[in-house]
């Protein structure tokens, strides 16, 4: 923690349960190391984590300040122990998306609130078994849930 967060993210960090910490920290992490990785392919030397730092925008959506002139698009997403983040560079025109979901059964209830009838025959003309469902129910889940992200 201390390699990543500066003195006023500790404190936001301590605020926080044990629980919403760790997803919280995660989050930093990814965001401040695909953010360190996209300035280093641009050439930048080296960038500490604690150099940059990550916000929420009124929406929620991650923001990032830190060395570099003009801050990149981030997009954050995680679930249980994982966390992933992905950059857009500043000068383009759309923005960046990603989500990852957790591979797990979910009943019609569920299926009707993530897809739509199109999307649910889609996933049915795709499916040979119950266990290719369910992989195929979370990619199309995290696929939408990028898409959402990158449109703000």
């Amino acid at each position: 923690m201390r390699r990543y967060l500066s003195a006023e993210e500790r404190a936001d960090y301590q605020r926080r349960s044990p629980r919403a910490a760790r997803q919280w920290l995660l989050g930093r992490i990814a965001v401040k190391d695909a953010v360190r990785h996209w300035l280093w392919d641009a050439g930048a030397g080296p960038v500490f984590p604690i150099e940059i730092t990550v916000s929420n925008d009124a929406s929620g959506r991650p923001r990032v300040t830190g060395p570099f002139a003009e801050p990149p698009d981030v997009s954050l997403a995680h679930t249980g122990s994982l966390a992933a983040a992905l950059v857009g560079d500043p000068r383009s025109t759309s923005s960046v998306g990603i989500d990852i979901e957790q591979i797990t059964d979910r009943d019609d209830r569920a299926l009707a609130v993530i897809l739509t009838g199109a999307e649910r025959h889609l996933l049915d003309s795709q499916c040979a078994s119950v266990a290719e469902r369910q992989s195929w129910v979370a990619r199309f889940w995290a696929a939408k849930e990028a898409v959402a992200k990158a449109g703000g």
